[in-house]
């Protein structure tokens, strides 16, 4: 009786599977159909599959065909910017170029593509002149262009930049985990900001859940005490998951090569951990490998 209700769930996945991916392939096929007819958003959903092989064959030359026939209707300034980010990342089926790559980001942003403004600013801009670009994507609600806004007052003199980059910063902290995390560094060093520890662990642990970088500004504060009762344990922990490039919410990112080496430092000393030299090597080693580059002299 057991074997054979098995055997019945098994069959019913396995019309659950098959299901998804006729319903998938259907979709794509009428992405395609709608392109060929001349629909540009469907030409930049159909060509986003190609990229990846989503129930279609993985083919960037048409993808770049599709995104280049959306960018020239003025319905899909995305595919202007998705071409763009073909020539600048080299990808298969377009021959990089930095001028294409800046010409197509200029017809997005033209054109209202708000992501592709922050792009342009971030790649191709002088700071006064990816100013008006990021004011421009963040008063379009654009999350990143108020990070990136943020970023850029932060670095220019005056009490009042740093006041209004924190205040960007707290815009964009709901949808963007790294102002968060800069929001917690000015609480931290008082910079547009009262100094507020407290309110800094509380961010920081919160984009630890997503953000490798959120995990390795929790594990500082664990070692040094700041804010919570200082355990260097905690702090290898997360110092660990840091360097790994993972997060408490079990989801992936960039790893941090200064996590490494912090990680490391304490594991070779046994500052109030238990000492473990090859361990330390080892992660010295990554954080060498990672560019960290005062772990390489270790």
């Amino acid at each position: 009786m057991a074997r054979d209700l098995r055997a019945v769930g098994a069959a019913l996945a396995l019309v659950m599977v098959t299901g998804c991916r006729n319903a998938g392939a259907a979709e794509a096929r009428r992405d395609r159909a709608a392109c060929d007819a001349g629909d540009a958003a469907a030409c930049v959903s159909y060509a986003d599959r190609l990229i990846v092989g989503d129930q279609v064959l993985e083919d960037p030359v048409e993808a770049a065909a599709r995104y280049e026939a959306a960018c020239e209707s003025a319905d899909a300034p995305v595919g202007c910017v998705r071409l763009a980010e073909m020539h600048l990342e080299s990808s298969a089926g377009v021959q990089a170029s930095r001028g294409e790559a800046e010409d197509l980001l200029r017809r997005g942003c033209d054109g209202g593509d708000l992501p592709g403004c922050v792009v342009l600013a971030d790649r191709f801009m002088t700071s006064r002149d990816a100013r008006p670009l990021l004011e421009r994507a963040c008063d379009g609600g654009e999350a990143t262009g108020c990070l990136r806004l943020g970023e850029l007052l932060a670095g220019l003199p005056g009490a009042d930049n740093r006041t209004r980059a924190t205040e960007l910063y707290r815009d964009a902290c709901d949808e963007e985990v790294l102002a968060c995390i800069r929001l917690a560094d000015a609480h931290l060093a008082g910079v547009g900001v009262p100094v507020d520890s407290a309110a800094a662990f509380q961010q920081l642990n919160d984009a630890c859940r997503t953000s490798p970088l959120g995990c390795f500004g929790t594990a500082r504060l664990y070692e040094d005490g700041v804010a919570v009762e200082a355990d260097a344990e905690r702090a290898v922990d997360l110092y660990d998951t840091a360097c790994y490039g993972r997060t408490e919410g079990g989801g992936r990112g960039d790893p941090v090569g200064e996590a490494c080496y912090r990680m490391a430092d304490l594991l070779a000393t046994g500052d109030r951990v238990e000492r473990d030299l090859n361990r330390a090597a080892r992660t010295f080693g990554r954080a060498c490998r990672l560019g960290y580059d005062d772990a390489c002299r270790r």
